[in-house]
């Protein structure tokens, strides 16, 4: 995952960071089975997700 998307939680220490590589600044998929849409262990990610776009154009404006 590209660094600066999460670079926010690594400041927090919600995330850690065991390992790279880390990958360009760009686009990226979340692909799930349409039968896991309302998933509880797949809502948060996904929310989280959703939510980078109005994050990121918060942080360089």
């Amino acid at each position: 995952m590209s660094r600066h998307l999460i670079e926010d939680e690594l400041a927090e220490g919600r995330l850690l960071q065991p390992f790279g590589p880390e990958l360009a600044d760009g686009a990226f998929f979340l692909a799930y089975p349409e039968s896991c849409r309302s998933d509880p262990t797949i809502l948060p990610l996904r929310d989280w997700v959703m939510e980078l776009p109005r994050r990121l154009s918060e942080s360089s404006s």
